[in-house]
């Protein structure tokens, strides 16, 4: 069994640039990745590709086509790219407060940190000056 990602059924829509029905688009994806190929979204685990197709269809994600008009949804596109880069700050942000903590501690208790580093350097400059309060 293979698994994959609902939003690698869009890229493949995208990469084909070709207007699809479900029935065309079903076909497609089992084509392309297999039958036995689970997907997998944020939200929801192992959907067939007919599950994930009106997993899509049901976000507005993918809007099926009679005739050659975009598959894909431009708003999709736009809601898929501010989640990689919402999940990428939120996981950079948390980085950055652990670090800051770990920091202030080394500092609160007059220790030097295990490694005076970069980023530590940065994080300490960041912090002195105020606009290290992430919370």
């Amino acid at each position: 069994m293979f698994k994959a990602h609902v939003h690698e059924i869009l890229e493949m829509i995208h990469a084909s640039d070709k207007a699809y029905s479900v029935a065309e688009l079903q076909e497609a994806v089992i084509s392309h990745f297999s039958e036995d190929t689970v997907f997998n979204s944020c939200s929801i685990n192992d959907m067939s590709a007919a599950q994930a197709i009106e997993f899509l269809v049901q976000r507005g994600k993918f809007v099926p086509q009679q005739s050659g008009s975009p598959a894909v949804a431009a708003a999709a596109v736009k809601q898929i790219a501010e989640h990689l880069r919402n999940r990428l700050i939120i996981t950079t942000a948390g980085f950055i407060q652990q670090k800051s903590a770990n920091l202030r501690l080394a500092i609160k208790q007059h220790r030097k940190p295990a490694r005076l580093n970069q980023l530590n350097i940065m994080l300490l400059c960041i912090f002195n000056s105020g606009i290290g309060n992430l919370t």
